[in-house]
C-alpha cells in the first residue's frame, strides 16, 4: 500500500500500484502494452488482459477428483499465461505485437530502511520528489519544534530532545541525497567503462558468480583475521 505521510498531504486517490493490485483481485484483469507499438496519444486508457479463462482453468483442475494441477498453473495464473507466451515480462524474448505486463515499482514492510526510497511516509517517487517532501515537512513543523506554544516545559532541559531530533532529521536527508549521488555516479561509471571496454562488461555479466565468490572470499578472510587478533590480545 501507499503510505499517506498526513491527512494533509494525503493522495486523492489510490496510488498507482494499489489501483492494479485491487484490479487484479477483484476484476481479474492486468495492465499490458504491445511490444513496439507508438504511442497512441488518442488512447482514453490503458489496454488490460483478462484472466478469467485462467482462473476457471485453475479452479476446475483444483476441485477435479482424481486430478493432478497442471505444473504450469502451480505459480498462479500469471506465471501461466507468461509460460503459455500469451503474456510477456521483463524476462521475456519479445517481438512486436507481444503484449507486455506493465511493472510497479512497490515496498514490502520487509524491505522498509533497506532502501532510502522505501520508507513509510515518505512522499515521492523517486528520492527528488522525496527531498522536495522532507524541506516542506521541515518548514510545516518548524514553528512547533521551535517555539513553546503555552507548553509547560521549554526550557534548556528539552534541547537535547530538540538536537536528538535534528540530528536523526538531517541524516535521513544525507543518507537520501548520498545514495542519490551515488546511484547517478555509478551509472556515469558504468556507462563509460561500457563505451571504452565492451569485453569487460561482457566477462563480468558472464562470470559475475565467480566475482561474487571472489568476494565473499576476501570478507570472510578479513573478518577471520580480525577476529584472530582480537582473541590473541585477549
Amino acid at each position: 500500500m501507499d503510505y499517506n505521510p498526513s491527512m494533509m498531504d494525503a493522495l486523492p486517490v489510490f496510488g498507482l500500484y494499489d489501483k492494479a493490485a485491487l484490479r487484479f483481485a477483484y476484476k481479474r484483469q492486468v495492465e499490458i502494452s504491445t511490444f513496439g507499438a507508438k504511442p497512441d496519444s488518442s488512447a482514453t486508457s490503458p489496454e488490460y488482459f483478462n484472466l478469467n479463462a485462467y482462473d476457471k482453468e485453475l479452479k476446475t483442475a483444483f476441485f477435479a477428483e482424481n486430478s493432478h494441477l497442471d505444473p504450469r498453473l502451480s505459480d498462479g495464473v500469471l506465471s501461466a499465461a507468461v509460460n503459455d507466451a500469451v503474456l510477456d515480462d521483463k524476462w521475456s524474448d519479445k517481438v512486436p505485437g507481444d503484449k507486455v505486463l506493465r511493472e510497479f515499482k512497490y515496498c514490502t514492510d520487509g524491505n522498509v530502511s533497506l532502501n532510502t526510497d522505501c520508507n513509510r511516509h515518505d512522499e515521492g517517487r523517486n528520492h527528488s520528489e522525496i527531498n522536495d517532501y522532507n524541506w516542506q515537512r521541515y518548514y510545516e513543523h518548524f514553528p512547533l519544534n521551535t517555539q513553546r506554544n503555552n507548553r509547560k516545559n521549554f526550557d534548556e532541559s528539552t534541547l537535547s530532545d530538540y538536537a536528538i531530533g535534528r540530528v536523526n532529521t538531517f541524516m535521513n536527508w544525507r543518507e537520501n541525497i548520498q545514495m542519490f549521488d551515488r546511484m547517478s555516479q555509478y551509472l556515469a561509471g558504468a556507462m563509460q567503462i561500457a563505451y571504452s571496454s565492451p569485453k569487460l562488461i561482457l566477462f563480468v555479466l558472464v562470470r559475475w558468480k565467480y566475482g561474487l565468490c571472489l568476494i565473499l572470499i576476501s570478507i570472510t578472510s578479513v573478518a577471520w583475521r580480525k577476529v584472530s587478533t582480537s582473541l590473541e590480545t585477549t
